[in-house]
C-alpha cells in the first residue's frame, strides 16, 4: 500500500508576527458590537463572522488558503455593505476619504509585500534583520490601517453622525 505524505505548506508569515492580529482584530468585534448598538444589524453579523474568518487566517497564514479565501470574501462584503450603509450618513464623506486613505496605504504594502516577504528567492538573500523588519512592517501597516483606523472610521461614523 502507497500513502502519500503531504509536505506542510511553508506559511508566508511566521506565526510570532501575527499573533498581534488577535489583539488587533478585536477593534473589528468592537466595530460588530457598535453596530449592534447603532440597530445596524445586518453589519453587525458580518463583522461578527469577519472577527471569526480573520482570526481563523491569522493563525497560520498560508498563500491562497482556505481561511484566506473565506477572509477575503467577508473583507469585500463588509467593505461593500459598509460603504452602502454610510451613505445614508450626514459624514460619510469622512468615512470615504478616510477609507481610501487605508486602501491606499494597503495596497502600497502589499505592493512591498510581494517584492519581499511573498518572494522566498528574495527574502534568503535578506539578512536576519532585514527579514525581521519587513515582517513588522508587513503586519504593523496591515493591523494599523485594516484592523484599528478603518474600524475607527466605522465607529466614528456611527457614534457621531446622523443618519439621514
Amino acid at each position: 500500500m502507497n500513502t502519500v505524505v503531504r509536505k506542510r505548506p511553508k506559511t508566508l508569515i511566521p506565526t510570532r508576527y501575527t499573533r498581534f492580529a488577535f489583539i488587533s482584530s478585536l477593534s473589528i468585534l468592537r466595530l460588530s458590537i457598535c453596530c449592534y448598538y447603532h440597530q445596524e444589524y445586518l453589519l453587525g453579523f458580518l463583522l461578527s463572522w469577519l472577527y471569526i474568518t480573520t482570526n481563523l487566517h491569522w493563525n497560520r497564514v498560508y498563500k491562497r488558503s482556505v481561511y484566506w479565501k473565506i477572509d477575503k470574501f467577508m473583507t469585500i462584503s463588509c467593505f461593500l455593505y459598509a460603504g452602502g450603509r454610510a451613505y445614508f450618513y450626514d459624514c460619510a464623506s469622512v468615512y470615504y476619504f478616510r477609507t481610501m486613505v487605508h486602501l491606499y496605504v494597503s495596497q502600497v504594502n502589499d505592493f512591498w509585500n510581494k517584492q519581499t516577504i511573498y518572494s522566498p528567492s528574495r527574502m534568503a538573500k535578506m539578512s536576519s534583520i532585514k527579514q525581521h523588519l519587513h515582517y513588522i512592517r508587513a503586519c504593523v501597516v496591515h493591523f494599523l490601517f485594516l484592523h484599528l483606523l478603518q474600524t475607527e472610521a466605522g465607529i466614528y461614523v456611527l457614534s457621531q453622525c446622523k443618519r439621514i
